[in-house]
């Protein structure tokens, strides 16, 4: 591969350059004959003179910059800075318009002026349009000059430019969510009326429009309708481009300033509750020469057109309570089955199969009856304690709870991302404990009845939404979320023993239950999803051996390590 020095680069840019200074003078003296002949040889230099001033004005096409050496060519020199022409200054200092629109509205109203005040020793309109129409002809294919790479081919023509745009998507009276009505879940309109985006020229069109469709119902339709005063060829322009599911599509003409276009929604498996999965997007261009007399021209309008599934969901449970879990060392087995869970899916009023959520509740019962079993063996591996037992009257996400989820329009309707809205209402009992255990503890022919104790209720009643994008997901769930922390009590009832040695606590307990429930985002995806958990902080206590003759010991005793009880979800 051919690698050159920046000199070498400089060298072969300058030449190109030269090259194209030359073309440019060739094709100016063939338009401008009487001019090349008067400046004699002094007719290089000043071509030359032309192209710097055009390229410090940005006009580095040699079409570009040949127009407007040809205005030179008439009112002489850097014409534009004296009296009278401050319209050309104007239209040459807009950096904010394309140089190919500068040049060409230059040479627009140049004409106007030759028309409008016709002088001895000036063209008529008739001869400069001619002559550029010559210059265009014979440089329209060279490019930029000094380019070492092809540059784009600048059109220059007719005025063509759109001068309005509306999109309009058309009503969607199908369209409903779910909603809290009274207390009750019920199916209310929303976002079904029709929506229209107006744009006049060179303004900017939104970065997404955002669509809703029924992945296997209804598509998402929109409607262009552009306006054009002035159009180099009817059959030509405007062009609309639009990338579809099914391939390229391209409008031209007539058709393209008054066509509908349907998309759909990618038809995505169901996944976790309220998933934010990325829409379908299809780029939409709207193109014309974005030639103009005055002002700014439009030229190309693009943006994406964003489909988003317009399907909603609730999802509603209920739980009751279970059977107390009564365990010893002789009986580790739960003696009662967990009361079955009800679940309801529905997406659009229609019943879905809900089995995946009852069982992931049930599994909630499961896995809290297995926790037990685990505390237990802990409790009396770790407190030493003879015949321990477990009493556990607990509830964890006991009642009623739901959620609803599906796409929406955000805060910029039609014009802008759309949201994922949520509405959750919980009416449960988070976590409500009773739990004992005891067995018998023995320190040097010292016995006692040793029993560890925590209870606690805390309640989960909370109705949440989110319609608009502040406040963010976690901000909105922050009420749909509990915590606790219940501390141990412990009791040490000595028993009587032919030795004299007692048993007593010298002290609080140490450790607590500690837990959290609600509704909260995934943590390894998208989605939300419901969760409790319940753990073990280590738990000790002194404990006195006190005996008449012998004296009293205090020593630390553990009675249960750091232990996680519960981790479960459900998306």
């Amino acid at each position: 591969m051919l690698s050159l020095s920046h000199a070498q680069t400089r060298l072969v840019a300058d030449h190109a350059y030269r090259r194209g200074l030359e073309r440019i003078g060739q094709a100016l003296a063939q338009a401008f004959a009487a001019v090349a002949q008067r400046a004699g040889e002094r007719y290089g230099a000043l071509v030359e003179h032309g192209v710097e001033q055009a390229t410090r004005l940005g006009l580095n096409d040699a079409m570009c910059a040949a127009r407007y050496l040809a205005c030179c060519f008439v009112w002489g020199m850097e014409f534009e800075r004296r009296a009278g022409f401050e319209w050309a200054q104007s239209i040459l200092q807009d950096g904010a318009r394309a140089q190919e629109l500068r040049a060409f509205q230059l040479c627009r109203r140049g004409a106007e002026q030759l028309q409008a005040s016709p002088a001895a020793g000036l063209p008529t309109r008739e001869d400069f349009e001619a002559a550029i129409a010559s210059l265009d002809s014979r440089l329209r294919d060279w490019g930029r000059l000094g380019a070492l790479a092809a540059s784009p081919r600048l059109r220059m023509g007719l005025p063509c430019d759109l001068d309005a745009l509306r999109i309009e998507r058309p009503a969607q009276p199908w369209r409903q969510h779910y909603g809290v009505i009274d207390g009750r879940w019920q199916r209310v309109p929303g976002c079904a009326d029709a929506a229209v985006l107006d744009f006049a020229a060179a303004a900017p069109l939104p970065e997404q429009i955002s669509l809703f469709s029924q992945p296997a119902g209804e598509p998402a339709r929109l409607r262009l309708r552009s306006h054009l005063e002035a159009v180099c060829d009817p059959a030509m322009h405007p062009l609309v481009s639009l990338m579809h599911d099914s391939g390229p599509r391209q409008w031209r003409g007539q058709p393209a300033r008054d066509s509908v276009v349907e998309l759909a929604a990618s038809a995505a498996p169901q996944g976790p509750m309220a998933a934010e999965d990325s829409p379908s997007y299809h780029p939409l261009r709207i193109e014309c020469c974005g030639l103009r007399d005055s002002g700014a021209a439009w030229g190309e309008a693009q943006t994406l057109l964003a489909v988003y599934p317009a399907q909603q969901w609730l999802l509603a449970w209920r739980r009751d309570k279970p059977q107390p879990s009564e365990l010893s060392e002789a009986q580790a087995e739960p003696t009662a089955a967990p009361p079955p869970a009800r679940a309801r899916l529905e997406r659009d009023g229609q019943l879905l199969d809900a089995t995946r959520w009852q069982k992931g509740l049930e599994r909630l019962d499961t896995d809290l009856a297995q926790a037990w079993q685990r505390l237990l063996l802990d409790w009396l591996r770790t407190s030493t304690v003879a015949r321990g037992r477990l009493h556990a009257d607990a509830a964890v996400l006991q009642g009623a709870a739901a959620l609803s989820w599906g796409w929406r329009e955000g805060a910029g309707g039609l014009a802008g991302p759309a949201l994922m809205h949520l509405e959750a209402l919980h009416d449960l009992i988070g976590c409500e404990i009773d739990l004992l255990l005891s067995g018998e503890l023995e320190v040097d022919g010292a016995r006692a009845e040793l029993r560890l104790s925590t209870r606690g209720r805390q309640e989960l009643r909370n109705h949440g939404m989110r319609d608009t994008r502040q406040p963010e997901v976690d901000a909105m769930l922050g009420g749909c979320n509990v915590q606790w922390r219940w501390p141990f009590q412990v009791e040490l009832l000595s028993h009587a023993t032919r030795g004299l040695a007692q048993l007593r606590l010298a002290g609080a307990p140490q450790g607590a239950l500690v837990g959290a429930c609600g509704l909260r985002q995934r943590r390894d995806g998208p989605g939300l999803q419901w969760h409790a958990s319940l753990a073990i902080e280590p738990v000790g206590v002194n404990v006195a051996w006190s005996h008449p003759l012998r004296g009293e010991r205090i020593a630390s005793h553990a009675l249960l390590p750091q232990l996680s009880l519960l981790d479960w979800s459900l998306d």
